[in-house]
Protein backbone atom coordinates (compact mmCIF):
# COMPACT_ATOMS: atom_id res chain seq x y z
CA UNK A 1 0.00 0.00 0.00
CA UNK A 2 1.41 3.24 -0.72
CA UNK A 3 2.24 5.99 2.21
CA UNK A 4 -1.61 7.65 1.97
CA UNK A 5 -3.12 4.50 2.79
CA UNK A 6 -0.36 3.63 5.86
CA UNK A 7 -1.39 6.72 7.39
CA UNK A 8 -5.13 6.48 6.25
CA UNK A 9 -5.07 3.59 8.52
CA UNK A 10 -3.37 5.00 11.33
CA UNK A 11 -5.84 8.00 11.05
CA UNK A 12 -9.06 5.94 11.05
CA UNK A 13 -7.81 3.92 14.06
CA UNK A 14 -6.90 7.32 16.28
CA UNK A 15 -10.53 8.43 14.94
CA UNK A 16 -11.95 5.42 16.93
CA UNK A 17 -9.96 6.06 19.57
CA UNK A 18 -10.86 9.36 20.17
CA UNK A 19 -13.30 11.33 22.58
CA UNK A 20 -15.54 14.06 22.74
CA UNK A 21 -12.60 15.65 25.06
CA UNK A 22 -10.47 15.43 22.47
CA UNK A 23 -12.03 17.65 20.02
CA UNK A 24 -9.64 20.58 19.27
CA UNK A 25 -11.17 23.87 17.61
CA UNK A 26 -11.69 27.97 17.49
CA UNK A 27 -14.27 27.66 19.26
CA UNK A 28 -12.24 25.39 22.68
CA UNK A 29 -15.25 22.88 23.66
CA UNK A 30 -13.89 21.33 26.47
CA UNK A 31 -10.13 20.62 25.15
CA UNK A 32 -8.14 23.35 27.08
CA UNK A 33 -5.25 25.40 25.57
CA UNK A 34 -1.26 25.53 26.57
CA UNK A 35 -0.57 28.59 28.50
CA UNK A 36 2.10 29.19 25.73
CA UNK A 37 1.27 31.78 22.83
CA UNK A 38 1.94 31.17 19.26
CA UNK A 39 5.71 30.86 18.39
CA UNK A 40 6.03 31.63 14.71
CA UNK A 41 9.51 29.63 15.08
CA UNK A 42 7.90 26.52 15.67
CA UNK A 43 4.98 27.20 12.91
CA UNK A 44 5.11 25.03 9.52
CA UNK A 45 6.44 27.07 6.92
CA UNK A 46 2.73 28.52 5.87
CA UNK A 47 2.34 30.11 9.43
CA UNK A 48 -1.30 31.39 10.82
CA UNK A 49 -2.94 31.82 7.87
CA UNK A 50 -6.67 30.98 6.99
CA UNK A 51 -8.79 29.19 4.48
CA UNK A 52 -12.18 29.58 2.74
CA UNK A 53 -12.84 25.88 3.28
CA UNK A 54 -13.18 23.66 6.73
CA UNK A 55 -10.48 21.49 7.49
CA UNK A 56 -9.78 18.82 9.64
CA UNK A 57 -6.22 18.00 11.21
CA UNK A 58 -5.68 14.25 12.53
CA UNK A 59 -2.55 13.92 15.08
CA UNK A 60 -1.19 10.34 13.99
CA UNK A 61 1.64 10.35 15.76
CA UNK A 62 4.30 12.41 18.14
CA UNK A 63 3.66 15.46 19.68
CA UNK A 64 2.54 18.44 17.57
CA UNK A 65 0.70 21.24 18.17
CA UNK A 66 -1.93 23.02 16.75
CA UNK A 67 -2.29 27.22 16.81
CA UNK A 68 -5.64 28.71 16.43
CA UNK A 69 -5.62 32.54 16.62
CA UNK A 70 -4.14 33.37 20.04
CA UNK A 71 -4.53 30.23 21.31
CA UNK A 72 -2.13 26.67 21.30
CA UNK A 73 -2.94 23.23 21.77
CA UNK A 74 -1.25 20.31 22.20
CA UNK A 75 -1.98 17.77 19.64
CA UNK A 76 -0.84 14.15 20.73
CA UNK A 77 -2.84 11.45 19.33
CA UNK A 78 -5.73 11.07 19.31
CA UNK A 79 -7.14 14.48 19.20
CA UNK A 80 -8.57 15.70 16.35
CA UNK A 81 -8.66 19.62 15.19
CA UNK A 82 -11.37 20.93 13.22
CA UNK A 83 -11.10 24.36 11.54
CA UNK A 84 -14.48 26.30 10.64
CA UNK A 85 -14.02 28.64 7.58
CA UNK A 86 -11.68 31.57 8.18
CA UNK A 87 -9.91 30.84 11.43
CA UNK A 88 -6.60 31.63 11.35
CA UNK A 89 -4.39 28.34 12.33
CA UNK A 90 -1.00 27.16 11.76
CA UNK A 91 0.48 23.45 12.84
CA UNK A 92 4.10 23.08 14.61
CA UNK A 93 6.42 21.36 16.76
CA UNK A 94 6.44 21.57 20.46
CA UNK A 95 9.69 20.55 20.63
CA UNK A 96 12.78 20.94 18.07
CA UNK A 97 13.70 17.54 19.07
CA UNK A 98 10.07 15.65 18.93
CA UNK A 99 8.75 14.67 15.39
CA UNK A 100 5.26 14.00 14.21
CA UNK A 101 3.00 13.27 11.29
CA UNK A 102 -0.27 14.96 11.00
CA UNK A 103 -2.95 14.41 8.48
CA UNK A 104 -5.08 17.18 7.08
CA UNK A 105 -8.43 17.08 5.17
CA UNK A 106 -9.38 20.17 3.51
CA UNK A 107 -12.75 19.86 2.47
CA UNK A 108 -15.08 21.11 -0.47
CA UNK A 109 -17.75 19.87 -2.81
CA UNK A 110 -17.44 17.03 -4.00
CA UNK A 111 -13.52 16.84 -3.53
CA UNK A 112 -11.27 16.54 -0.40
CA UNK A 113 -7.82 17.75 -0.53
CA UNK A 114 -5.52 15.14 1.43
CA UNK A 115 -2.05 16.02 3.22
CA UNK A 116 0.41 14.29 5.07
CA UNK A 117 2.94 16.71 7.01
CA UNK A 118 5.80 14.74 8.72
CA UNK A 119 8.36 16.99 10.60
CA UNK A 120 11.61 15.93 11.36
CA UNK A 121 13.47 16.90 14.58
CA UNK A 122 16.16 19.43 14.15
CA UNK A 123 15.41 19.33 10.16
CA UNK A 124 12.47 20.66 8.63
CA UNK A 125 8.72 19.79 7.42
CA UNK A 126 7.99 17.48 4.46
CA UNK A 127 4.60 17.35 2.98
CA UNK A 128 4.95 13.20 2.17
CA UNK A 129 1.60 12.92 0.79
CA UNK A 130 -0.75 15.36 -1.10
CA UNK A 131 -3.37 14.76 -3.48
CA UNK A 132 -7.35 15.78 -4.11
CA UNK A 133 -9.87 12.68 -4.14
CA UNK A 134 -13.59 12.96 -5.27
CA UNK A 135 -15.55 12.00 -2.09
CA UNK A 136 -19.41 12.54 -2.00
CA UNK A 137 -19.00 11.20 1.73
CA UNK A 138 -16.90 14.88 2.18
CA UNK A 139 -20.37 16.43 1.33
CA UNK A 140 -22.03 15.71 5.26
CA UNK A 141 -19.14 17.02 6.70
CA UNK A 142 -18.84 20.40 4.41
CA UNK A 143 -22.45 20.57 5.34
CA UNK A 144 -21.76 19.86 9.08
CA UNK A 145 -18.73 22.40 9.37
CA UNK A 146 -20.08 25.69 7.41
CA UNK A 147 -23.37 25.52 9.45
CA UNK A 148 -22.77 28.83 11.40
CA UNK A 149 -25.98 27.81 12.67
CA UNK A 150 -25.51 24.52 14.07
CA UNK A 151 -21.56 24.61 15.44
CA UNK A 152 -20.59 21.44 16.24
CA UNK A 153 -20.42 20.40 19.91
CA UNK A 154 -19.30 17.33 21.87
CA UNK A 155 -23.03 16.46 21.84
CA UNK A 156 -23.14 16.20 18.05
CA UNK A 157 -19.70 13.97 18.35
CA UNK A 158 -20.55 10.63 17.25
CA UNK A 159 -22.08 11.51 14.15
CA UNK A 160 -19.31 13.80 13.13
CA UNK A 161 -16.75 10.31 14.05
CA UNK A 162 -19.30 8.37 11.47
CA UNK A 163 -18.61 11.05 8.58
CA UNK A 164 -15.33 11.53 9.21
CA UNK A 165 -14.71 7.63 9.33
CA UNK A 166 -17.05 7.25 6.13
CA UNK A 167 -14.65 9.90 4.52
CA UNK A 168 -11.36 8.38 5.12
CA UNK A 169 -12.99 4.63 4.58
CA UNK A 170 -13.53 5.83 1.17
CA UNK A 171 -10.05 7.64 0.56
CA UNK A 172 -8.41 4.50 1.98
CA UNK A 173 -10.27 2.70 -0.65
CA UNK A 174 -9.38 4.75 -3.11
CA UNK A 175 -5.55 4.42 -2.27
CA UNK A 176 -5.50 0.50 -2.07
CA UNK A 177 -7.00 1.17 -6.30
CA UNK A 178 -4.46 3.20 -6.88
CA UNK A 179 -1.71 0.88 -5.25
CA UNK A 180 -3.40 -1.63 -6.99
CA UNK A 181 -3.08 -0.38 -10.36
CA UNK A 182 0.60 1.06 -9.92
CA UNK A 183 1.43 -2.55 -8.98
CA UNK A 184 0.11 -4.08 -11.87
CA UNK A 185 1.48 -2.06 -14.14
CA UNK A 186 5.30 -2.71 -12.32
CA UNK A 187 4.55 -6.45 -12.32
CA UNK A 188 2.57 -6.84 -15.87
CA UNK A 189 5.30 -9.00 -17.23
CA UNK A 190 5.30 -11.28 -14.32
CA UNK A 191 1.24 -11.41 -14.26
CA UNK A 192 1.77 -12.33 -18.73
CA UNK A 193 4.02 -15.11 -18.00
CA UNK A 194 1.79 -16.36 -14.87
CA UNK A 195 -0.95 -16.13 -17.17
CA UNK A 196 0.39 -17.79 -20.15
CA UNK A 197 1.42 -20.77 -18.29
CA UNK A 198 -2.06 -21.23 -16.81
CA UNK A 199 -3.39 -20.89 -20.44
CA UNK A 200 -0.83 -23.34 -21.44
CA UNK A 201 -0.59 -25.74 -18.91
CA UNK A 202 -3.92 -26.84 -17.36
CA UNK A 203 -3.20 -29.69 -16.04
CA UNK A 204 -0.51 -28.62 -12.98
CA UNK A 205 -0.87 -25.11 -11.10
CA UNK A 206 2.33 -23.03 -12.20
CA UNK A 207 4.85 -22.40 -9.38
CA UNK A 208 3.41 -19.17 -8.11
CA UNK A 209 5.87 -19.23 -5.20
CA UNK A 210 9.09 -19.19 -7.81
CA UNK A 211 7.13 -16.10 -10.15
CA UNK A 212 6.55 -14.33 -6.79
CA UNK A 213 10.17 -14.82 -5.61
CA UNK A 214 11.61 -13.47 -8.98
CA UNK A 215 9.87 -9.99 -8.24
CA UNK A 216 10.28 -9.94 -4.82
CA UNK A 217 7.08 -10.41 -3.54
CA UNK A 218 4.93 -12.74 -1.52
CA UNK A 219 2.88 -15.55 -3.51
CA UNK A 220 0.04 -14.42 -1.66
CA UNK A 221 0.53 -10.28 -2.57
CA UNK A 222 1.08 -11.88 -6.20
CA UNK A 223 -2.05 -13.98 -6.05
CA UNK A 224 -4.48 -10.37 -5.13
CA UNK A 225 -2.76 -8.32 -7.82
CA UNK A 226 -2.85 -11.58 -10.58
CA UNK A 227 -6.74 -11.24 -8.77
CA UNK A 228 -7.27 -7.39 -9.23
CA UNK A 229 -5.89 -8.39 -12.60
CA UNK A 230 -7.92 -10.73 -14.66
CA UNK A 231 -11.02 -10.87 -11.88
CA UNK A 232 -10.40 -14.62 -10.68
CA UNK A 233 -7.58 -15.68 -8.26
CA UNK A 234 -4.95 -17.91 -9.87
CA UNK A 235 -6.59 -21.45 -8.33
CA UNK A 236 -10.11 -20.03 -9.89
CA UNK A 237 -8.26 -18.94 -13.35
CA UNK A 238 -6.29 -22.32 -13.27
CA UNK A 239 -10.10 -24.76 -12.45
CA UNK A 240 -11.69 -22.11 -15.04
CA UNK A 241 -9.12 -23.45 -17.68
CA UNK A 242 -9.41 -27.22 -16.47
CA UNK A 243 -13.02 -27.61 -17.15
CA UNK A 244 -12.92 -25.79 -20.32
CA UNK A 245 -10.65 -28.24 -21.60
CA UNK A 246 -13.02 -31.05 -20.18
CA UNK A 247 -15.56 -29.85 -21.82
CA UNK A 248 -13.65 -29.57 -25.28
CA UNK A 249 -12.54 -33.02 -24.63
CA UNK A 250 -15.85 -34.27 -23.82
CA UNK A 251 -17.23 -33.23 -27.19
CA UNK A 252 -14.44 -34.86 -29.26
CA UNK A 253 -15.65 -37.95 -27.63
CA UNK A 254 -12.14 -39.64 -28.40
CA UNK A 255 -10.93 -40.26 -24.51
CA UNK A 256 -12.99 -41.93 -21.48
CA UNK A 257 -14.23 -39.89 -18.12
CA UNK A 258 -11.09 -41.48 -16.75
CA UNK A 259 -8.16 -40.16 -19.29
CA UNK A 260 -9.82 -36.82 -19.56
CA UNK A 261 -10.04 -36.33 -15.74
CA UNK A 262 -5.96 -37.32 -16.09
CA UNK A 263 -5.20 -35.06 -18.88
CA UNK A 264 -6.55 -31.96 -17.02
CA UNK A 265 -4.77 -32.64 -13.90
CA UNK A 266 -7.55 -34.28 -11.58
CA UNK A 267 -5.91 -37.62 -9.96
CA UNK A 268 -9.70 -38.85 -8.65
CA UNK A 269 -12.18 -38.99 -11.42
CA UNK A 270 -15.46 -39.15 -9.26
CA UNK A 271 -14.25 -35.67 -7.78
CA UNK A 272 -13.60 -34.58 -11.45
CA UNK A 273 -17.26 -35.59 -12.48
CA UNK A 274 -18.45 -33.36 -9.24
CA UNK A 275 -16.79 -30.67 -10.29
CA UNK A 276 -17.47 -30.48 -13.62
CA UNK A 277 -21.29 -30.75 -13.18
CA UNK A 278 -20.92 -28.08 -10.40
CA UNK A 279 -18.99 -25.90 -13.22
CA UNK A 280 -20.84 -26.70 -16.60
CA UNK A 281 -24.62 -28.23 -14.52
CA UNK A 282 -23.63 -31.68 -16.24
CA UNK A 283 -22.19 -34.38 -15.72
CA UNK A 284 -18.77 -35.37 -18.36
CA UNK A 285 -21.00 -38.43 -19.76
CA UNK A 286 -23.46 -36.32 -20.71
CA UNK A 287 -21.87 -33.64 -22.37
CA UNK A 288 -19.66 -36.48 -24.20
CA UNK A 289 -23.26 -37.78 -25.18
CA UNK A 290 -23.50 -41.35 -23.72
Amino acid sequence: MDISGHWLRVAMRNVLRARPSDLVGHRGWRTQPMRAKPNPSHHYPLGLHRNNIPEICIALEGQPILDIEDRRYAMRPPRIGVLEPGVRHSEGFASRRCGYHMLWLLISRPSVLVSVIHYRPRKDWDCIEQYVAQTPQGAALFDRLCDAAAPLTPAQFEPFRAEVLATLGVLLHQAMQRATTTAIHRHEAALSHLREQLDHQCDRLPNVAQIAEMIRVTPDYLDRLFRSWTGKSVRQYHLNRQMHEAMRLCKEGRLLVKEISHQVGFKDPLYFSRTFHKFHGCSPNKARGD
